[in-house]
Formats: C-alpha cells, sequence, structure tokens
C-alpha cells in the first residue's frame, strides 16, 4: 500500500463503529460516502471505552521516568527477542500484533521500524494511545499531557499546494476536525479543560513532525527534526496555521479566554541540537520520542537525549530506539494482544 496515503486503511482501524441515533453504523463509510451529511446535522454518542480505575497518588511517583532510554548499554531480552522478531520472515503481514479499543496495528507496520524504513502512521497512532494511557502515572507536578493521532487531522487542513484536490470547505473541514478531536478526548476520558499541553502529530508529503499546543503557559511550537528553513513556518504548507484556526475555534467552545490567547500566539519552530539535515528516514522516531519527552518549557530544561548530527552517535541511538520502541508498543500493558504475541515471539526466537 503507497505509505503516503495509508491513512485511508489507517482511519478504519482508529473510528471504529459508532452510535448514530440509535443505531451503529460505520462512521467512517457513511463520511465517505457522502461526508456534509454524515458530519452535519447528527448527534453521534460514542460508546465510551472501559479503562483501568484511577490510581491513587501513592502509584505515582515524581520519579518515574516513562521515556525510553535509548542510551543504555544493552537491549534486555525481551527488546532483543521482539527485535529477532521484527526482522525475521514477513509471514502473516496483515496480523494484529497490536488491539486497545480499536487502536490496532498489523505486522507489516510495525516491521516498518527495521532500520531505514520509513514509520507507518499506525505505529506513531498506537504509540501516542500507549502515551495517553501513560499519563495516569504522571507525578502531581507534571503536566496533564494529551496526545492526538494523525487521524485528528486527517481531511481537517487547508494547504497552499495540496497533494491532492480536495473540494470541502473551511467549514465542513472545521466540523470535521471538532469531531474527530471530540472522539480522541472521549475515547480516553479526557476532558479538554483538563489538559495542559496537547500535541497533534503530522504527516504530511512523507514527513513527521509534531504540533504542541501549550495551554497552561500559553505557546504554539513545532517540533521537528528537520533544521531545513530554520526558524520559519514557510515549509509546512500553511498546515501549522490551518491546524492553529480550527484549534483555536474549537476551544472558543470551552475557554474563550485561552482562544483568544492561542489565537494571539505566534508560532514557533523549536531549535534543537539534536536536529538533522540530511535525514529523511527517522522522522517517526523523532515524532515518537519528542512527544515522549516534551514538557512544554521550549528549549529550557529540554534533552530528550539525542546528540547533534554530526558523527556517529546519534545514528547508533536512532536505531536502539527503534528496537525499543517496537517491545514498548508490543508488550504495552494496554495491548489486549500482549500474553499472545509474548507467546509468538518467544516460540519464534527458540526455533
Amino acid at each position: 500500500m503507497d505509505r503516503a496515503y495509508n491513512k485511508l486503511h489507517d482511519f478504519d482501524d482508529f473510528l471504529g463503529e459508532l452510535t448514530v441515533g440509535g443505531q451503529t453504523v460505520d462512521f467512517l463509510r457513511s463520511t465517505r460516502q457522502n461526508s456534509e451529511k454524515s458530519i452535519t446535522g447528527v448527534d453521534i454518542v460514542v460508546t465510551k471505552p472501559k479503562r483501568e480505575q484511577k490510581l491513587g497518588e501513592f502509584h505515582k511517583s515524581p520519579f518515574l521516568n516513562r521515556a525510553i532510554d535509548f542510551n543504555k548499554p544493552k537491549l534486555s531480552k525481551a527488546e532483543e527477542e521482539v527485535w529477532i522478531w521484527i526482522n525475521g520472515k514477513r509471514e502473516k503481514p496483515m496480523e494484529e500484533i497490536f488491539f486497545w479499543n480499536n487502536s490496532i496495528c498489523l505486522k507489516h507496520q510495525i516491521q516498518s521500524l527495521k532500520i531505514g524504513e520509513k514509520i507507518y502512521t499506525n505505529v506513531v497512532d498506537v504509540f501516542t494511545t500507549i502515551l495517553n494511557e501513560e499519563e495516569m502515572y504522571r507525578s502531581p507536578d507534571s503536566p496533564h499531557r494529551f496526545f492526538c493521532n494523525t487521524m485528528t487531522t486527517m481531511g481537517t487542513l487547508t494547504v497552499t499546494n495540496p497533494v491532492r484536490s480536495d473540494s470541502m470547505d473551511k467549514t465542513m473541514k472545521f466540523v470535521r476536525f471538532c469531531s474527530n478531536l471530540d472522539f480522541v478526548l472521549h475515547r480516553h476520558n479526557v476532558n479538554i479543560n483538563d489538559v495542559d499541553l496537547i500535541f497533534f502529530p503530522i504527516h504530511y508529503v512523507e514527513h513527521f513532525y509534531v504540533v504542541c499546543f501549550n495551554l497552561k503557559n500559553i505557546a504554539v511550537e513545532i517540533i521537528d527534526n528537520n533544521k531545513i528553513g530554520e526558524a520559519g513556518t514557510s515549509i509546512y504548507d500553511s498546515v501549522p496555521e490551518s491546524l492553529k484556526d480550527n484549534f483555536v475555534d474549537y476551544m472558543a467552545k470551552f475557554n474563550e479566554r485561552k482562544s483568544r490567547q492561542l489565537r494571539n500566539a505566534r508560532i514557533v519552530r523549536l531549535q534543537m541540537k539534536w536536529r538533522t539535515n540530511g535525514n529523511n528516514k527517522d522522522c517517526g522516531v523523532f515524532a515518537m520520542n519528542h512527544m515522549e519527552t516534551y514538557m512544554g518549557n521550549g528549549l529550557r530544561n529540554w534533552d530528550c537525549k539525542f546528540t547533534s548530527e554530526e558523527g556517529n552517535e546519534q545514528k547508533k541511538q536512532l536505531e536502539k530506539a527503534r528496537q525499543i520502541y517496537a517491545a514498548k508498543i508490543i508488550y504495552s500493558r494496554i495491548n489486549y494482544l500482549k500474553d499472545r504475541m509474548l507467546i509468538e515471539i518467544k516460540s519464534e526466537c527458540e526455533k
């Protein structure tokens, strides 16, 4: 499947079935058939997924580091076994290896974490699901972060030079954006008024980057491993500006003051020391790590542990990050298929 347009396949997994007017329907298919009629004038009721009971404060630790450590001397045995399995034969490519409330990743998609390959959007999307569920472990002093997936902005942004023709006007795109964002917030039982930082991973023209809205200390930031274009936003084809317009209007329904502040905020592109000038393969890895480690303080006190691009160290870090992320996704505590995958992977490695 063409990676640039695999979102249509991914979107089926993301939306699943919704209840509309008391009847269960496939929301995506009805939207494809008649997007204007299926989105407007219909009250959509989403059945809440079951979620584990909230943790008491004694389960949360300010010393708990949930981010991966790609500078550790060696991989764990489980991580090594997952990596052997990923690099094995490409049998059963459509096998589901991750499932959580209609968030799905297939075997051939997780295998895109192999060294030198561009990562599928599904890998980034299931990782945002894991990050959202891990937020229950944040310490009381940590900001409440929320992670959208790439599907949230699918078909909702107005760009300067569209990849393909799009006749949907801005109003309809905004309606779709609101519906998508409502869905993913509801899915994790999160109220937008409780969120301090909200992340939007963007996959556009074969490149991943992240736009972060800081709702506590108002800011709009682009986090991108690509240093081309330096501080400007012109290389993004108006995507961040269109996303900002949509999100500002969305927030106006909940908090007019923050909406006004966001509207007046300038979009800033962070200039991290580890940005790259020629790496077009690892943008998905960087995007995953940036969401995992960024706490909303700009460059102050943010060190995701990547070295600069010079030399060979960053390349080694990216390779190890791919290996650890593969195991983190497959063996996530929220993966309903975790036990089955544990048996399958161990069996494969023992052959």
